[in-house]
């Protein structure tokens, strides 16, 4: 099926499987792109040095990652206007 429109789009459709690279090198890379760099993104150990269980994957990374497999799912589609 081509999504092209909202209304193409069915309630409870499987995308397909997306797999990001959420590997501490890729993580790390991202994080000092985006100028966060530091020990909660780069090790696990550095994380649970500052409070956390492991590391973290950025939320704007997350978010990239969504963006990605929608794309990848319906990448004919296009959005008109962000208040429409």
């Amino acid at each position: 099926m081509s999504i092209e429109n909202i209304l193409d789009v069915e309630f409870g459709t499987e995308l397909p499987v997306f797999e990001p690279d959420t590997t501490l090198a890729n993580v790390g890379a991202f994080a000092r792109a985006v100028g966060w760099g530091g020990p909660r993104f780069e090790s696990h150990e550095g994380a649970r040095k500052e409070g956390f269980p492991g590391a973290l994957v950025p939320g704007i990374m997350g978010m990239g990652f969504l963006v990605s497999a929608i794309h990848r799912w319906a990448c004919r589609a296009y959005r008109k206007c962000a208040r429409c």
